[in-house]
């Protein structure tokens, strides 16, 4: 399935197209709890005109924010007059599994303009990973460890 596109992009959209990635940079059906994922991000940087900041925004299906995050820094070294790519790697996505959504917006180095904005563009799974039982929102990635005689 990987990400079903919530909204469809537009040929005046800046943002040209959202990935989700496995480690060799090949498309995800799902993404796994606790496993390594890539979210990619490709943007029309010509039409930009000027440094890009990506944010990203991580809800799950009924709304709850999880998190957001910005490539801040990173994008500056993307500076190019076509199209770019920005990538946000996470080695252990630390979400339950469910149905998630992930809204992008794209703005300049100051955080206070926003050339962009699609809110809950995309939606995809999250599996289990097979480890530990856990419920709640996040998935911790600890280990449990008993000895006998508490030492």
């Amino acid at each position: 399935a990987g990400l079903l596109s919530l909204r469809g992009l537009g040929p005046d959209d800046l943002v040209r197209s959202v990935d989700l990635l496995d480690p060799n940079g090949q498309p995800l059906p799902a993404a796994t709890s606790g496993g390594p994922v890539t979210f990619r991000v490709r943007y029309d940087a010509a039409r930009a005109g000027e440094t890009v900041i990506v944010a990203l925004g991580l809800y799950r299906a009924d709304g709850t924010h999880v998190t957001s995050i910005n490539s801040g820094a990173a994008a500056a070294a993307a500076g190019s007059d076509g199209v770019v790519e920005v990538d946000y790697h996470l080695p252990a996505l630390p979400v339950q599994p469910g149905t998630y959504e992930l809204s992008v917006a794209l703005h300049d180095t100051t955080m206070k303009k926003v050339f962009e904005r699609h809110t809950h563009l995309v939606r995809f799974s999250v599996e289990p990973g097979g480890g530990d039982h856990q419920t709640g929102l996040v998935a911790l990635g600890g280990t449990w460890q008993a000895r006998a005689g508490g030492a």
